[in-house]
C-alpha cells in the first residue's frame, strides 16, 4: 500500500499496534534488524516480553525508547487519543490517503507525544482531565487552535478538561506535553487556578521569546526520544517543568510590562544596572547578579536595556570596558605598556577577541591606539 515508516525514527523503539479501521502497524527495530508487523483488526497484541530491551546487544538500552505507532486514517489517531484520555474527535479535511505517526513517552508521570500526520485535519473535543496540556508546534509546522494561528514562538497550555478546536496543516508535526497537575510548583498553582485574570496564566497561546520556546521545543523533542530509565527520570521531569515554566514567567512578565510598567520603572532598571556594572566594570558581571541588584527578573532586564539603549546588557557592558580601555591605552606609555596587559586589566580574557572588538568598535587596533602616543 506504500506506507513507509519515518527513516528518521530513532533506533531501538517499542511499537505498539492501534488499530485504524482493519489495519494497524507495529513496528520494532534495534541496531541489527527492522521488523514491520501488519495485523487485522482480529490478530493479537505482539507480546511484549519477546522484544528485546537490548538496544546496542551489549548491557541494555542507555535509553528508554519511546513507544511508536503508524496509522492509516483518522480512526486510530482518535482510538489513541481517547486511550491517553482525550474525548477528541478527527476529521481530515483533504483527500487522499491519510498516514500519521506518533512517538509516545512517559517521564516520571509527564506525558509527552511527538506526532506527524500527512493531510489536514480538524480535531473537536477536550484535553485530559486533571493535567495541563501544552501543544507545542514543530519544524515550520503551523496549527489554527482555538481561534489563533501559532507563530514560531508560541505555544498553547489547555487547562484540564479545557475545549480544543484545532485544524492543522498537512505534513504536520506538534510536540505535546500532558503535565499532571499534581507535579506543578506550588507557586505556579495559584496563578493556574486563580480567578484574578491580571494573575492568572490564562488558557491560551504563549508567547514567549523565541530562545525560550525553543529550547523548550528542543527538550521536549529530546526527552521523548532519549529517556533515562529509572530513577534518573526525576531529573528529566525537573528539566521539562523547569523550561516549560521558564518560557510561562517570561511571556508573564512581558504581559505585565506593558500593561504596568513605565518609562521611569525602565529608567530606575537602567540606573541600578549602571551602579553595579560601574562598580564591578574589570570583575565577571552575570545577568543574574543585575536581575537580584536591580530586583527584577532576568528577561525584564534584557528587554529594558534593548527597548531604552538598543543594546542587551552584555553588548553595553563590553562597550563600557572597550571605552574603558581606549582611555587607558590613550593615556599609557607605549615602551611600558603592553596591550595584552591593557586587556587583561579590563576583563577581557582573549586577546585576539579583544583586538577584533576593538577595532569594530573604534576603526583601528589598540596596538595603533597606544602606539600613536
Amino acid at each position: 500500500m506504500g506506507f513507509q515508516p519515518d527513516l528518521d525514527t530513532p533506533q531501538g523503539g517499542r511499537y505498539r499496534p492501534i488499530r485504524a479501521g482493519p489495519l494497524a502497524i507495529r513496528f520494532s527495530a534495534n541496531r541489527s534488524e527492522i521488523a514491520v508487523r501488519i495485523l487485522s483488526a482480529s490478530s493479537p497484541p505482539m507480546d511484549e516480553s519477546k522484544q528485546s530491551s537490548n538496544r546496542d546487544g551489549r548491557l541494555g538500552p542507555r535509553y528508554d525508547a519511546p513507544e511508536w505507532a503508524w496509522f492509516v486514517g483518522v480512526e486510530g489517531m482518535q482510538e489513541a487519543a481517547q486511550a491517553e484520555g482525550w474525548s477528541i474527535e478527527y476529521r481530515q479535511m483533504t483527500a487522499g490517503t491519510m498516514t500519521a505517526s506518533s512517538a509516545t513517552a512517559d517521564c516520571a508521570g509527564i506525558g509527552l507525544m511527538e506526532e506527524r500526520v500527512s493531510s489536514r485535519i480538524e480535531a473537536v473535543g477536550e484535553t485530559p482531565d486533571a493535567h495541563i496540556t501544552v501543544t507545542l508546534p514543530w519544524g515550520g509546522s503551523r496549527i489554527w487552535l482555538n481561534g489563533k494561528w501559532s507563530t514560531c514562538h508560541g505555544f498553547y497550555v489547555s487547562e484540564p478538561r479545557g475545549s480544543i478546536h484545532c485544524l492543522a496543516e498537512e505534513n504536520i508535526r506538534a510536540l505535546t506535553m500532558h503535565v499532571p497537575l499534581s507535579l506543578l510548583p506550588t507557586s505556579a498553582r495559584p496563578e493556574l487556578a486563580s480567578k484574578d485574570e491580571s494573575s492568572r496564566i490564562q488558557e491560551g497561546w504563549v508567547e514567549a521569546p523565541p530562545a525560550s520556546v525553543e529550547r523548550l521545543k528542543r527538550l521536549v523533542h529530546e526527552t521523548t526520544h532519549r529517556l533515562v530509565p529509572g530513577p534518573w527520570q526525576v531529573e528529566q521531569q525537573s528539566a521539562l517543568i523547569g523550561a516549560l515554566f521558564a518560557s510561562i514567567e517570561e511571556s508573564v512578565d512581558a504581559r505585565r510590562e506593558r500593561d504596568q510598567t513605565s518609562r521611569s520603572e525602565r529608567l530606575r532598571v537602567i540606573r541600578s544596572a549602571r551602579e553595579l556594572i560601574d562598580a564591578h566594570l574589570t570583575e565577571p558581571i552575570r545577568i543574574t547578579q543585575l536581575s537580584e541588584h536591580c530586583g527584577a527578573s532576568v528577561s525584564k532586564i534584557e528587554r529594558t536595556f534593548r527597548r531604552e539603549l538598543q543594546i542587551s546588557p552584555r553588548e553595553y557592558i563590553q562597550a563600557r570596558r572597550l571605552a574603558a580601555a581606549q582611555r587607558e591605552l590613550k593615556r599609557a606609555d607605549p615602551e611600558s605598556t603592553t596591550v595584552a596587559r591593557v586587556a587583561t586589566d579590563h576583563g577581557f580574557g582573549h586577546l585576539g577577541r579583544f583586538a577584533g572588538a576593538y577595532r569594530a568598535q573604534f576603526g583601528e587596533l589598540p596596538s595603533e591606539t597606544l602606539s600613536s602616543n
